[in-house]
């Protein structure tokens, strides 16, 4: 058989027959299946936004305590709380943004034309994010006398 060619298998029918793989240990069929079956839509936008809860909470925090503390400092109040709900707006918006990515990229099986959209997302996020310094640097310094 030339190399690359795949064999056809037999694959018994019990989803708890065993099949070797290459790292030594062994899969039932279940477990492959599971394996390679593309996750929910749902499930994919929980596991991206697990990664922003960090910068949720301090969002939350952050707000909490430039609402309370407005009246002593309003014009960097008000610009750090732009800064702060523009991250916490790119806390929601980017994992949504992903997961309708990846699902876009993914359906018709031709993903290597639209590989460009998730540099296009990247980009965007890092605009963003340079945003969110960018209110806050002018929230440290807004309402300074010299």
């Amino acid at each position: 058989m030339p190399p690359g060619m795949v064999m056809d298998l037999f694959v018994p029918s019990n989803p708890d027959f065993r099949l070797p793989s290459c790292c030594g240990c062994a899969h039932t069929l279940a477990q492959l299946h599971i394996m390679n079956s593309a996750p929910e839509p749902f499930q994919m936008f929980l596991s991206m936004f697990a990664t922003q809860l960090p910068t949720l909470f301090v969002c939350l925090v952050a707000g909490l305590v430039i609402v309370n503390r407005w009246k002593s400092a309003s014009a960097a109040s008000l610009w750090a709380f732009l800064g702060f709900g523009l991250a916490l707006i790119r806390c929601f918006a980017l994992p949504i943004a992903q997961t309708l990515l990846q699902q876009w990229i993914f359906e018709n099986g031709q993903p290597h034309g639209r590989m460009w959209a998730f540099t296009a997302l990247a980009v965007v996020g890092s605009v963003l994010h340079a945003g969110v310094y960018a209110l806050l640097l002018v929230g440290v310094y807004a309402g300074r006398k010299e």
